[in-house]
């Protein structure tokens, strides 16, 4: 970690209306790097930061006002849940959305209720979940930006197994 603050890592300023920017946070490399990929297949998503910590995403998110921020459950220090649910409060427009190597079942019902608009599992992340999340809870039409109706809290609550599902208060 950079004692100078969160690792922002700009690949394109968002210069127009429709582009989206991203915070990735996740304790592993190899899967940020994973997701700046997918991120990059994407037109008009760009990547704005990423984090290593719930802290740093925390901190990121209020840096850099991301539109979409994806969190893995288990970050470092505070975790992925609760960074969401500090995301949430300071961005409550920003879409949230959870990850995790584990089914959802494997986390505690109390702490599905962070404001997440899904929890996915990474092994079925890609292009079309992230361009599905955007669709559903980001915007309405093409080069809209973020809707109202993402302001509200959202359950991770009722994805498992092979598939993703988003639901929103």
């Amino acid at each position: 970690m950079n004692d100078a603050g969160p690792r922002d890592r700009a690949r394109r300023p968002r210069s127009e209306a429709g582009d989206v920017g991203v915070l990735v946070g996740d304790h592993h490399a190899v899967f940020r790097s994973a997701l700046r990929e997918v991120i990059a297949t994407l037109p008009r998503f760009h990547l704005l930061a990423e984090a290593s910590s719930g802290l740093e995403a925390v901190a990121s998110a209020e840096a850099v006002a991301p539109d979409v921020v994806l969190l893995d459950v288990r970050l470092p220090d505070i975790g992925g849940i609760q960074a969401a649910r500090r995301i949430k409060a300071q961005r409550p427009h920003a879409v949230v959305l959870l990850l995790s190597i584990d089914d959802v079942s494997a986390i505690p019902s109390g702490e599905r209720e962070c404001g997440a608009a899904a929890l996915v599992r990474k092994q079925d992340f890609g292009p079309a979940v992230l361009r599905g999340l955007w669709a559903l809870h980001g915007h309405v039409e093409a080069g809209d930006g973020p809707s109202r109706a993402s302001a509200g809290t959202a359950s991770c609550s009722g994805a498992s197994g092979g598939s993703s599902r988003t639901s929103s208060a």
